[in-house]
């Protein structure tokens, strides 16, 4: 991580980024719903943009599948919501 003279980190302020695109790495936050509050999940070092947005996209997916990030999540919680989310499809495939 690039510092200035007292130890600090430059973030987008670091003068090489603008010239030296191989320099510096992307970072996704994303805000998710969690039982009890706002969760918010970052993740960096991604080399590009185009990473850093598949690495998105996957989350989101993940999401809409029952997966939270939330590391106090069950296995059965994860299960469960995923079941649920799943219910129809499964109804239609294998009616009774």
């Amino acid at each position: 991580m690039c510092r200035d003279p007292h130890h600090k980190q430059l973030g987008a302020r670091c003068p090489r980024l603008a010239s030296d695109p191989e320099h510096g790495t992307w970072t996704l936050a994303v805000d998710l719903p969690s039982a009890d509050k706002r969760h918010t999940l970052r993740r960096g070092g991604f080399p590009t943009e185009d990473a850093a947005r598949a690495a998105l996209r996957r989350v989101l997916e993940g999401q809409d599948g029952g997966f939270t990030a939330d590391p106090n999540q069950t296995l059965a919680d994860y299960l469960t919501a995923w079941l649920q989310a799943k219910a129809l499809v499964i109804k239609l495939k294998f009616p009774l």
